[in-house]
């Protein structure tokens, strides 16, 4: 669980079989700055790419005693009194329902954002007769571990001078480029309820309501693949 990309957390994980990530609502969704965080040398889109980075690089160093999954988890909705529904300074929360289709379509503002980021640098897993119902939602990216252009594990790793075994690993690989598979794990409509928010003034986290939460991990559940 992290605020916002801290590339060091990513040592904790060594030993991971699964991996899910998002970031999003703790990042300004016009501007793309973290929230009470100073100046940064890199944007959301920045982040977002090294998480992409990560994420294929952590599966596709799967092995046959160590199977890997990479998800990545859709940004839940947020329902205050703005424009957009985001979080704005001083705003409370809205109970009425937003729209959510064409141009006004509000949950999907980070979403939206997703999109972009995972077509830039993924593409949609190829189908074949054998495939699940759930294959268009697992994209193949390919990607460059040892870029020092965005803020990547492996940059974090050399510009602190720190993680010597790991930054050898990464080096020793078969290329700097690699490819892997990431699952997009898409549960925003089902929290799209206002009502449902833990608080009038909390419009970001939900209440423990089992319906939306059961039906988002039986989407979790046709995801990963079958043993």
């Amino acid at each position: 669980m992290m605020y916002g990309w801290a590339p060091g957390l990513t040592a904790f994980m060594d030993r991971c079989s699964v991996v899910i990530a998002n970031l999003g609502l703790h990042y300004d969704v016009h501007t793309g700055d973290l929230h009470n965080y100073g100046p940064r040398q890199f944007s959301f889109a920045d982040d977002m790419r090294a998480v992409i980075t990560y994420l294929a690089d952590f599966e596709a160093s799967s092995s046959k005693n160590n199977s890997r999954l990479a998800i990545w988890r859709s940004a839940l909705p947020q329902h205050f009194d703005t424009k957009d529904g985001h979080y704005e300074r001083g705003k409370n929360c809205s109970l009425l329902p937003r729209n959510t289709s064409g141009e006004n379509a509000i949950i999907q503002a980070y979403n939206n954002f997703y999109e972009e980021q995972f077509a830039k640098f993924c593409g949609v897993k190829q189908q074949n007769q054998s495939s699940s119902e759930c294959s268009s939602y697992e994209y193949v990216c390919t990607v460059n571990q040892t870029s020092m252009d965005y803020p990547t594990v492996y940059k974090f790793f050399v510009d602190n001078q720190c993680c010597a075994k790991r930054i050898d690993r990464i080096r020793n690989g078969n290329a700097s480029t690699v490819t892997g598979t990431i699952l997009r794990w898409n549960i925003a409509d089902l929290f799209n309820v206002p009502s449902w928010h833990v608080a009038p003034k909390d419009c970001s986290h939900f209440c423990y309501v089992p319906s939306p939460y059961e039906a988002a991990f039986e989407r979790l559940e046709l995801l990963l693949p079958l043993p």
